[in-house]
């Protein structure tokens, strides 16, 4: 790659999605604008820093931080498809070239990427919302409690801040979201709560997202990985404050 510093993203765009994706599994090496053209790995190092620096910042308000530590796909961004793809695609050259990134996904990314047909509960939001995965989790226990849900006066829609204003959207299609939730579709609301989170709410991000992973990393032995395999690959074995 031959890269501008001060058009680092759209030099990486425009010339990663021009590759054979054959490329991707060849070592990658990077060579800055008036710079020596010799790269022993600094180079490629120091491109994949800056580029997941930028493109992760606020500035771009493409990802959030969730529970303090985990980056999370901005359901609100205003950014096209192409730099979500650019995003899959530089962490499958991260993962090729052994360069740990300073960014932490929670294990669910992973999940969607390597299980795409596997349902989600209401653990798989822990690392993003604590709280929340609690609350659902508390429903599904008054229910085999043969508790009274509907004492909750919870419907089938869902509250969002969408930078500042507050919006309520239906939580599933087809579902009328003042519909009420009793004993009798109670599973059925967390069910459409969880995939509202991390799915329906982000589907434009994270597909293409995952045609730019899929691009880099097209090699079948990757569904080999655990979620948890693939975290430390791509972040590094998590720090532990023991204190």
């Amino acid at each position: 790659l031959y890269i501008r510093r001060d058009h680092l993203v759209e030099d990486a765009l425009n010339q990663l999605s021009q590759q054979d994706p054959i490329n991707f599994l060849k070592k990658l090496k990077v060579v800055f604008e008036g710079e020596s053209a010799v790269d022993a790995g600094g180079p490629s190092r120091e491109f994949l820093y800056l580029i997941t620096e930028s493109l992760f910042s606020p500035d771009y308000g493409m990802f959030s931080i969730v529970n303090d530590k985990y980056n999370w796909f901005n359901q609100f961004s205003f950014e096209d498809g192409r730099s979500f793809f650019l995003i899959g695609a530089i962490i499958g050259l991260a993962i090729h070239n052994s360069v740990v990134l300073p960014i932490r996904f929670p294990l669910v990314v992973y999940k969607k990427l390597l299980y795409p047909d596997k349902r989600f509960t209401y653990f798989d939001l822990m690392q993003i919302d604590p709280s929340l995965s609690q609350s659902l989790r508390s429903i599904h226990e008054m229910v085999v409690r043969n508790e009274d849900v509907s004492s909750l006066c919870l419907d089938f829609s869902i509250t969002l801040d969408q930078y500042g204003e507050m919006i309520t959207v239906p939580l599933q299609e087809g579902i009328d979201p003042t519909t009420k939730v009793d004993n009798s579709n109670a599973e059925q609301y967390i069910y459409c709560y969880v995939n509202y989170i991390l799915d329906r709410s982000i589907k434009t991000q994270f597909e293409a997202f995952k045609k730019g992973f899929d691009f880099t990393c097209h090699v079948s032995s990757y569904h080999l990985f655990e979620p948890e395999e693939m975290d430390i690959l791509v972040s590094g074995e998590d720090v532990m404050d023991w204190a």
